[in-house]
């Protein structure tokens, strides 16, 4: 039939219309049956040639999409993912430190538990400091609870940019396991401090307690940086005699506070700086805390704002020395 065909298809330019018609339809008659067929037969080979391989492609592929999944779960995906939003670090929240025995707040002003307690001395001995020589036109910040591995090293740069030294007043157990930020806290000039060991509540404590928590206190520090601190000061200012007692046994001045803003409740860093400029005056002895931010946030400010009123910021090492050349001068 192939023959047939091409032979018409050569031969049909050199015949006349009739018979070149003619032709054309014998041939029409003759293939298109057959055409049909064959296309038949065709379409259903190729059916079934797609289906089979349709089939192994699936088989092949299935195994190499596979390790593209994992590829793209590894190193080798290149797919951009958009950054996140969240920082990168947050920064952790401290916690301060309850006291153990007691559910009552710790808000401690001159108004308060401290009216009627005063400065006192022991003969030339200062057994109590609440608050510098009135005189002086000075102030001294104290920082209770550390220290803290993420927020001290950030007080101690800030403090450094103010020119302002302090008086950290350190929590025993946690000197123990950051014994190199109190070393530090000494060399840039700072007075270090005991705030106990446990930072537990001494009101009612029998005096063996009291003075244990004081000499683990002194200890730790003294590991630390090889200094024996000369202050203390009770978690909660809870000052019974006992407690005073058992300091002066230790040869240690007690150091409470004219001015509490109650920052460790963080009630907001303008309510804090407010309550301190309120009550300012000579002397003061400003409790903070170390390891709030707010407190952190209003540091600037405030000490911006009281040397324009004059003050000066002493250690408690510096206050005391004043306190102690005036009754000198006055006995």
């Amino acid at each position: 039939m192939c023959i047939l065909s091409c032979s018409i298809m050569k031969g049909r330019a050199f015949l006349p219309q009739s018979i070149s018609d003619t032709n054309t339809k014998v041939k029409d008659r003759l293939f298109h049956p057959m055409m049909k067929t064959t296309l038949q037969i065709h379409s259903t080979c190729l059916s079934f040639l797609c289906l089979t391989l349709g089939l192994g492609s699936a088989l092949f592929c299935a195994p190499h999409s596979a390790v593209a999944s994992r590829q793209q779960g590894g190193k080798k995906s290149t797919a951009f993912t958009p950054l996140s939003t969240e920082p990168t670090h947050k920064r952790s929240q401290v916690v301060l430190e309850p006291l153990p025995s007691t559910g009552e707040s710790m808000t401690l002003t001159p108004s308060g538990k401290h009216k009627d307690t005063q400065t006192a001395w022991h003969g030339a001995a200062l057994v109590t400091i609440v608050r510098g020589d009135p005189q002086r036109r000075e102030v001294a910040l104290t920082f209770d609870d550390g220290p803290h591995p993420a927020f001290t090293p950030r007080l101690l740069e800030l403090l450094q940019q103010l020119n302002v030294r302090a008086t950290f007043f350190l929590v025993g157990k946690k000197v123990d396991r950051a014994p190199g930020l109190v070393a530090r806290i000494l060399a840039e000039g700072h007075d270090v401090a005991n705030h106990t060991y446990d930072h537990v509540n001494l009101g009612h404590a029998p005096l063996e307690l009291a003075e244990n928590e004081i000499r683990l206190g002194n200890e730790a520090i003294h590991r630390a940086c090889g200094t024996e601190p000369l202050y203390f000061r009770p978690p909660g200012g809870h000052h019974e005699p006992g407690v005073l007692a058992a300091a002066e046994k230790m040869n240690m001045t007690t150091v409470l506070w004219t001015d509490d803003p109650a920052d460790y409740a963080n009630p907001g860093a303008e309510i804090i700086e407010s309550r301190l400029l309120k009550h300012i005056r000579n002397g003061a002895v400003i409790l903070l805390h170390d390891g709030i931010e707010q407190t952190f946030e209003i540091l600037p400010d405030l000490v911006a704002r009281l040397r324009h009123d004059g003050y000066r910021f002493v250690t408690m090492s510096e206050m005391a020395q004043h306190l102690e050349t005036n009754h000198s001068a006055h006995r």
